[in-house]
């Protein structure tokens, strides 16, 4: 039983005190990500799960709270829009020219053979 969970109290509820800081930051951290992996898996241009879907299960889990939100803000663009921009066919806006953009850019697909 987590240390902040305590029983009895009026007719035997159980009574709750909120979290440590820590526990609910670690919490909220995980809830986003794994939202934003689904999302990177989901997005309905099967070129764009493929390339999102890997960059997320290689790299969401090692960005700082900065670029998760940044990840967040790329996941709202229109899928022909975030391709175009990722394969540099149209010039990236600069509210959008940020790590988490470059990151994917980067991002190596290439796989080794046995």
């Amino acid at each position: 039983m987590p240390p902040w969970l305590l029983t009895g109290g009026c007719h035997g509820l159980i009574s709750y005190l909120r979290a440590p800081w820590d526990v609910r930051m670690t919490e909220a951290r995980e809830i986003l990500v794994k939202r934003l992996r689904f999302r990177s898996w989901h997005r309905g241009m099967r070129e764009m799960d493929l390339l999102l879907g890997r960059f997320a299960d290689r790299h969401l889990d090692e960005l700082s709270p900065l670029q998760l939100r940044q990840y967040e803000a790329l996941l709202e663009v229109a899928d022909p829009d975030l391709y175009n921009w990722l394969t540099g066919t149209t010039p990236v806006p600069a509210n959008f020219d940020n790590e988490a953009l470059n990151l994917i850019k980067n991002l190596n697909f290439s796989y080794s053979t046995p």
